[in-house]
């Protein structure tokens, strides 16, 4: 119950525990794969349009949060069927922040290394702007915060995509 009683690394982070998800299919989606489900076949700024007033059907940002996250599918879902793509809570990607190129129509698993990973979605204390679906953030990987959480993927029969594998 107290998170400062959890032992830690060399640099006084939280120490990792291995959780062993991916034994089962589960895993942090790529960044690729999180834009691909959030936009929905969707080339504009949201997944339902370009109309930043409609995001208070869709997701918790700053104007209708009240300043907190809110439980999972209070607001519409996206053409795909997942809530909160857009708001509520950053979510973690698997990948390392670095440039890419936009028009890129495969999954190349982001940069190889880095320092800072990739986290993807807005939240709820932020402008509408910062949950458009190509919107980047970056964030170290011991990171903790409130506005931060993750989304799990499931590779097919239990793998794990080419990108992922060969991190």
């Amino acid at each position: 119950d107290d998170p400062e009683s959890l032992p830690k690394d060399g640099e006084g982070n939280p120490k990792d525990w291995p959780v062993h998800l991916d034994r089962h299919g589960f895993r942090l989606p790529t960044e690729a794969e999180w834009e691909y489900v959030c936009r929905s076949g969707a080339s504009t700024s949201f997944s339902f349009g370009n109309d930043h007033g409609l995001l208070k059907h869709y997701g918790w940002f700053v104007a209708n949060s009240e300043k907190w996250s809110h439980g999972v599918g209070q607001r519409r879902p996206n053409p795909h069927g997942l809530f909160d793509v857009h708001g509520n809570l950053f979510e973690w990607c698997h990948d390392w922040y670095g440039e890419y190129e936009p028009d890129e129509s495969e999954d190349v698993g982001g940069a190889s290394g880095g320092r800072d990973r990739v986290s993807r979605g807005g939240c709820w204390s932020l402008d509408a702007a910062y949950c458009r679906s190509a919107n980047r953030n970056t964030l170290g990987p011991s990171s903790h915060t409130y506005n931060l959480g993750f989304r799990l993927a499931l590779s097919p029969s239990g793998g794990r995509p080419e990108a992922v594998q060969a991190k």
